[in-house]
């Protein structure tokens, strides 16, 4: 009878387990850009609780959450980095460097993605606070909603260096 009981118990818990346990990883989705900057390299900046693996939310004006099941396929740093080099004029030679220091890139419990802080391109920098609405909940609109941030932050570059 113990025999069966157990049995029934290793039959439950696999069950109840199944896709929950489930590690999504995410990359910033490639787009092509409509704008192109001079820069010569890039340099990316955040704070340590955006260099983990998992994909951050802020649940209220104090509190953040770190996913543990939905995280970056790579260092975020570089995801942005790579997206943003997407934006290079190509064979620059003598160009400024761009800086982009990040205090947010993450969820937000209202609705939104949110990137703030500042930049620099050669003696020309700027501040930006963007929240970009979420298309529907979940992580991929997240991740979506940060890209297009992100594509926002860059034309607004674009357009405050020239």
């Amino acid at each position: 009878m113990k025999k069966w009981i157990l049995v029934l118990a290793f039959l439950l818990a696999g069950c109840s387990s199944g896709g929950s346990n489930e590690t999504k990883t995410y990359l910033l989705p490639s787009t092509e850009p409509s704008t192109e900057l001079v820069f010569d390299s890039v340099s990316i900046k955040m704070p340590s609780y955006l260099q983990g693996p998992g994909i951050v939310y802020r649940l209220s004006e104090t509190e953040i959450r770190v996913a543990n099941r939905n995280v970056w396929a790579d260092n975020l740093r570089e995801l942005v980095k790579d997206k943003v080099e997407q934006y290079q004029m190509p064979h620059t030679t003598d160009a400024p460097m761009l800086e982009i220091e990040f205090e947010r890139f993450n969820g937000s419990y209202t609705g939104n993605a949110e990137l703030k802080g500042s930049w620099q391109l050669g003696e020309k920098h700027g501040e930006f606070d963007i929240e970009e609405p979420l298309a529907e909940d979940g992580y991929p609109a997240l991740v979506t909603a940060l890209s297009q941030g992100l594509t926002s932050l860059l034309a607004d570059i674009q357009q405050q260096a020239n």
